[in-house]
């Protein structure tokens, strides 16, 4: 299923898996993976896959208009080495409507990561504590957060306080951008959980909850099969998800079909409360 979502006022475009905003950087990647035979152009048949991927709804006309827009030459392609590149990443602006997850090469950038690790300062008190790095690290989809909490404490706590500061934010930031971090790697996409509770669980009504199993739901038949909840387990950076997922099933499966769907998903919520840190409120 095509998914779309609104274009911005300000033609930021976001990816819409993880509503990070997209660099000129990013999205000249995306378009440079469709160039099909290396030549360093592209043409209405690679625009019309690159249109498809990006959740277009008539590719072969978006990608008639964007050469149209962009092929400055008339040569009836786009030249990646000249000024059309940049007049092919204006028009997607543009239409940024038409955007679509293709996140799984792009790797998050310094003003990304900068702005993710600033969220998780919870108490906005200008210091970021190792649970707080836990928590951003888990959200980056780090599969042992606690670890690379530590170890980011270890290269960027430059004064030995235990804490990264404003000043130290830099070398923070580095040291997470040299591990690789992507945008389809972060947890818990879409969802803007309304807190942290003081034993560090997060907390999101069962609307919520639901919202962010549905992701997972990879065939879209409205039910989280084994293999949907693992992804979900591994999103969020969980140990043993074989067992994990094995238990949560056998739990919240009442019909006995293997997989759990809306009436169950309930049945779910002390499994995330033990194992996904997740406690479902009714506010």
């Amino acid at each position: 299923m095509l998914s779309f979502f609104r274009p911005s006022r300000n033609n930021k475009i976001k990816c819409p898996c993880s509503h990070v905003h997209l660099s000129d950087e990013q999205l000249i990647n995306i378009i440079k993976m469709y160039d099909s035979n290396g030549d360093n152009y592209l043409n209405k048949e690679d625009l019309k896959k690159l249109f498809q991927q990006l959740g277009s709804n008539a590719p072969r006309w978006r990608a008639a208009r964007a050469i149209h827009h962009a092929d400055k030459n008339g040569d009836g392609r786009i030249d990646m080495s000249t000024m059309e590149l940049d007049q092919l990443v204006k028009y997607a602006r543009k239409h940024g409507n038409i955007i679509r997850c293709t996140c799984g090469q792009v790797p998050l950038t310094e003003v990304q990561l900068t702005n993710i690790f600033k969220q998780c300062d919870f108490n906005r008190d200008g210091y970021l504590t190792k649970e707080d790095l836990t928590e951003a690290f888990r959200q980056l989809g780090s599969t042992f957060p606690g670890y690379r909490a530590g170890r980011a404490l270890h290269r960027a706590d430059k004064n030995g306080d235990g804490l990264i500061d404003k000043k130290e934010l830099d070398k923070l930031v580095e040291y997470a951008r040299k591990r690789g971090y992507r945008l389809r790697n972060m947890a818990f996409k879409n969802i803007e959980y309304r807190s942290v509770s003081s034993d560090g669980k997060r907390e999101m009504t069962l609307a919520e909850f639901k919202r962010w199993l549905k992701k997972f739901d990879e065939n879209k038949d409205g039910k989280i099969s084994k293999e949907d909840l693992r992804e979900a387990v591994r999103s969020n950076g969980g140990w043993f998800r074989r067992i994990k997922v094995h238990r949560a099933v056998k739990y919240a499966d009442v019909n006995g079909d293997g997989s759990i769907d809306e009436d169950e998903i309930m049945n779910l919520a002390e499994f995330a409360l033990k194992h996904l840190g997740i406690r479902i409120v009714s506010y």
